[in-house]
């Protein structure tokens, strides 16, 4: 194997995992700034597919912002609507994956939101920070980093 590639291969591989980690670094900076809570796992999930695979389809921001959001209202919807029993989650985790399948939005990170919303005590403004507003934020950090310090075209679509 050519090792000019070996160094090239690491140098990206260990840019994209510093931007991952610079990313979730300011979008968690912002939120305690701000005193709201972060969604960490669902984003750190979200930021490594964005980072490892932009062009997936799963990885667009549409798929990004509306799974998240859809699953947020699915397990925020779940968790008021049920007293929490061994079904909520299943529950909450299926209808996250109809509403995000129906519009076209899938988005397999925020399964994790609607778990979050589902088992915690949440309120609906759960949907719109942390998650609406970290999701956004996300989006923008990740279009910067593909766009200025990768060169890559992304996103394919914004909507």
């Amino acid at each position: 194997m050519n090792p000019q590639f070996l160094t090239s291969r690491w140098r990206d591989n260990l840019r994209d995992g510093i931007a991952g980690c610079a990313g979730l670094a300011i979008m968690q900076s912002l939120a305690n700034l701000a005193d709201l809570p972060i969604a960490g796992v669902p984003f750190a999930c979200s930021i490594i597919l964005i980072v490892a695979a932009p062009q997936s389809d799963t990885a667009q921001p549409r798929n990004v912002v509306g799974g998240h959001v859809l699953s947020a209202l699915s397990g925020s919807t779940m968790a008021l609507l049920m007293a929490p029993h061994w079904w909520t989650l299943p529950i909450a985790i299926g209808l996250a994956i109809f509403a995000m399948q129906v519009t076209r939005t899938l988005h397999p990170p925020a399964g994790l939101t609607a778990v979050i919303a589902a088992t915690q005590s949440v309120s609906w403004h759960f949907v719109l920070t942390p998650i609406l507003s970290g999701a956004v934020v996300l989006v923008l950090l990740s279009c910067a980093y593909l766009r200025w310090v990768r060169r890559v075209s992304w996103p394919e679509a914004w909507f």
